[in-house]
């Protein structure tokens, strides 16, 4: 009990709680985001899958754990051997082969140093003009209202990268499709619970000074035509050439 003089020392109401810690997670390189887009337009090209039937994973920042440009991401194509114009191989030696074949064709999209638009509108935005695919996983929580930033590559894909890419394609020298484990694969077949495909890349980079980053416009075209991208069709010349072995061998097995 106090007595009269006497003072209560109050503590601060901050005193005795745990300070919230902060982490502060280092943004996406834009070499990274660059050959994300790229690979995720060659992954539907070579497959075949139209742009609706697709569903995308959000991206793994393996770039801070390998401290290196690589990224890692899955998409999935429906059931059993996929929902594109091209069957996913079962056998391992096919898909590899199939990792080749998107490899190529991301080096040259590389090469043809393709145009990538950005615009930045809400996630209603987004959905309204491009439809639920062109979002990932990672937006699952985010508000209709939040702004996010939506790439395009005319007749190539159309996506929400991880963060604003470089202008064109050709600001990377090249990327590669890692194999191993815990690497890129194919899931698909009777067994699978479903057909998916992921892929773990890593990125060759030019001087990061001599290339400009994707300027970012606050209304997106009308006249932006997504009638290619929507087709179940093979749109590469590297998925053309994959289907017609892949027929082949189907000849010659059915002779054996």
């Amino acid at each position: 009990m106090s007595t009269e003089g006497e003072k209560k020392e109050e503590k601060p109401a901050s005193e005795g709680k745990k300070k919230k810690r902060v982490v502060v997670v280092p943004p996406c390189p834009p070499s990274v985001a660059t050959a994300y887009l790229v690979l995720k337009a060659t992954v539907l090209s070579v497959a075949g899958v139209s742009m609706d039937d697709a569903t995308t994973s959000a991206m793994q920042n393996t770039f801070l754990r390998d401290k290196a440009p690589t990224g890692k991401f899955g998409i999935g194509l429906g059931k059993k051997l996929g929902c594109g114009a091209l069957q996913l191989p079962e056998v391992a030696a096919e898909q590899d082969e199939l990792l080749d074949a998107i490899q190529t064709a991301a080096n040259r999209m590389i090469s043809e140093n393709v145009h990538i638009a950005t615009y930045q509108m809400t996630k209603a935005e987004a959905v309204a003009t491009f439809g639920a695919s062109v979002l990932n996983a990672s937006h699952k929580k985010t508000k209709d209202g939040d702004k996010i930033k939506v790439c395009v590559m005319k007749d190539l894909v159309v996506a929400v990268p991880p963060s604003v890419p470089f202008a064109s394609t050709g600001a990377i020298t090249s990327v590669s499709v890692e194999r191993g484990a815990n690497a890129s694969s194919i899931s698909c077949g009777k067994k699978a619970r479903k057909a998916e495909m992921t892929i773990y890349y890593r990125v060759i980079e030019k001087d990061a000074d001599q290339a400009a980053l994707s300027e970012v416009a606050d209304s997106v075209p009308k006249d932006i035509d997504l009638n290619e991208l929507k087709q179940v069709k093979i749109r590469s010349p590297e998925g053309n050439e994959f289907q017609h072995v892949a027929e082949e061998r189907a000849v010659e097995a059915e002779k054996a």
